[in-house]
Parts: structure tokens; sequence; C-alpha cells
């Protein structure tokens, strides 16, 4: 004898035979099991990721009305130009535009030149 114990006992072939539906059954259920935890493991990703997208939207739509709202009562604009939309064309450092507000010989107030 070399002194290696025997690692298990040896079964009957029957025995054996008898033990495949129960073998079966528990690599199912871990089988199952295992995919049960993949799956909600993806789907909380995809969860978040979905929640990020929808609020991205969201930023982004209210984002565009704001660049495209034009801004009125003097409320600040956003945008190159937006300086310009809120103020009244007599406010502007142009004498030009000045004119129609301020009173000319012979003219009444606020009449105004027809070209």
């Amino acid at each position: 004898m070399t002194g290696v114990p025997d690692p298990a006992p040896r079964r009957g072939l029957f025995k054996l035979i008898a033990d495949i539906p129960t073998l079966l059954m528990d690599l199912v259920r871990g089988e199952i099991e295992s995919f049960k935890q993949e799956i909600i493991g993806k789907l909380k990703l995809a969860g978040i990721g979905i929640g990020l997208l929808v609020g991205a939207a969201i930023f982004a739509f209210f984002a565009l009305l704001v660049l495209i709202a034009r801004p009125r009562d003097g409320a600040a604009g956003v945008g190159v130009s937006a300086h310009h939309w809120r103020r009244h064309p007599a406010d502007r450092r142009d004498p030009r535009a000045r004119r129609h507000l301020e009173p000319q010989e012979g003219r009444a107030p606020g009449a105004h030149e027809h070209h």
C-alpha cells in the first residue's frame, strides 16, 4: 500500500443514478438564482442610466427654453444680443433713436417724422 487514503467511499452505480435528479435540480436552482442576481444588477444599472438620461433631457429642454425665450419687462436675457432686447431703442446711446422722445421745435411731443 502507498499510504494514501481513499478520497471518498465508493458508491454503487444505482445510488449514483438515484442522485442524478437531485443533483440536476440543485444545479438548475443555482443557475436560476445566479441568473436572477445578474438580471437584477443589470436592471439597476439600466434604471440609473435611464434616470440620468431623463434628467439630462429635462435640463436640456428648459435650457433651450431659456435660450430662445425673449426677455421681457427688464428681465436679464441670455445670449449675445439679449441686452438689445431688454432695452428700448430710446435707452441706447444712439442719438437718432432718441429723437422721437425729445420735443423738437414746432412739433408736439411724440410726433414722428414720416419719410
